[in-house]
């Protein structure tokens, strides 16, 4: 399968997506697909598209090499890789587009720092790269991984995400009444969360800020930024396994757009999801350092 090919995939999925999608049903394609966002969140949205087309229940990929040479394993015999795009850029001119079927070339501009801001035409070529999922190796056992999902234990992900929320500007409020919501975000940057909602409400009211969605050049409607909000809720709390329930795949049974617009709304999705998971595995990381010093 070629880079075009890949490219053409994640469009069909897209569509399929949208299409699958009704005021009356919870849209399982969305829903499995989260569940891929969540395990490979640092991926590109491309990526994570390639690897829920080609195998839904990988947890963990790596190349062929890096299982050998990082974790002592080899992939086992007749397993098929997963393809996905590794991309190369380049400063200069390229001499002429690739024939290499296995490469798509397209260009952006920006700037070089440096270089008192001049434009440079940069190239971005995308090529096709075989990662394999754990279940595809055998081999010495995987090192053990950082028990991230402490943190949902004895509100400690609430204060993480509070403690986060200030360092960005945003200030958190618990409050015991909100005229029936369980949370509400302001333009003067002042989130309020009704007490003992748990995590998934102010998770969601920071995406709401974190989005966008209170900027007065906000062009997003009220019921895509609720899908946003949300759907970032679901995300982070799948990755800190917390159950928030089937808020996400409800919420988005309710929208119906185009292929091209949920590809723009799922990269707004995992941006969000990214910064906030990794704010608190980071915050988690130097708490657990300064504990051991």
């Amino acid at each position: 399968m070629d880079s075009k090919q890949l490219l053409k995939s994640i469009e069909q999925l897209m569509d399929d997506l949208a299409n699958e999608t009704d005021e009356v049903k919870i849209s399982e394609g969305f829903q499995n697909y989260l569940a891929t966002m969540t395990r490979f969140y640092k991926y590109s949205l491309m990526n994570q598209v390639l690897i829920h087309i080609q195998k839904r229940d990988a947890t963990l990929v790596a190349g062929f090499k890096t299982w050998q040479k990082k974790f002592g394993r080899h992939v086992k015999k007749g397993e098929k890789g997963i393809a996905i795009l590794a991309p190369i850029v380049y400063r200069a001119e390229p001499k002429k587009q690739s024939a290499d079927s296995d490469t798509v070339v397209t260009s952006v501009d920006t700037l070089e720092v440096g270089k008192k801001e001049q434009a440079t035409r940069v190239h971005l070529r995308f090529r096709v790269v075989y990662v394999f999922d754990v279940s595809q190796t055998e081999g010495k056992p995987l090192p053990e991984e950082p028990n991230w999902h402490c943190t949902a234990k004895d509100g400690e992900l609430d204060r993480r995400l509070s403690e986060y929320a200030a360092k960005k500007g945003y200030k958190v409020e618990i409050v015991d009444d909100l005229a029936g919501a369980d949370g509400v975000t302001f333009q003067n940057k002042t989130i309020k969360v009704l007490g003992e909602t748990g995590s998934s409400t102010l998770i969601h009211e920071l995406a709401h800020q974190l989005l966008g969605h209170l900027d007065e050049s906000n062009t997003v409607n009220r019921q895509q930024a609720e899908v946003e909000a949300e759907t970032v809720a679901y995300v982070v709390c799948q990755h800190f396994n917390i159950n928030n329930g089937e808020a996400a795949p409800n919420y988005l049974a309710l929208w119906k757009t185009t292929g091209k617009e949920i590809r723009a709304c799922l990269d707004r999705i995992r941006g969000v999801a990214v910064e906030i998971i990794c704010a608190v595995e980071q915050q988690t990381a130097a708490e657990d350092l300064n504990g051991e010093a």
